[in-house]
């Protein structure tokens, strides 16, 4: 995705100011989503070895959208 994202700004002479299209504004959130999910699984293992499983809540817990 960086990739993709470096060669659009190359492409529009590099100006950040251009909006983003929608698609690419989604897809810029999910991988921030998923570099923090990728950190947070690590550290809640780690936590659920002096607290036990709970740290990770309940199915009940989890919202939905």
């Amino acid at each position: 995705m960086a990739k993709n994202r470096a060669e659009a700004e190359a492409k529009s002479g590099g100006t950040s100011e251009a909006p983003e299209a929608e698609d690419a504004r989604r897809r810029r959130l999910l991988e921030q989503g998923i570099t923090s999910a990728a950190k947070a699984g690590p550290a809640l293992v780690r936590m659920s070895q002096k607290r036990g499983n709970q740290v990770f809540g309940s199915f009940d817990a989890v919202e939905t959208t």
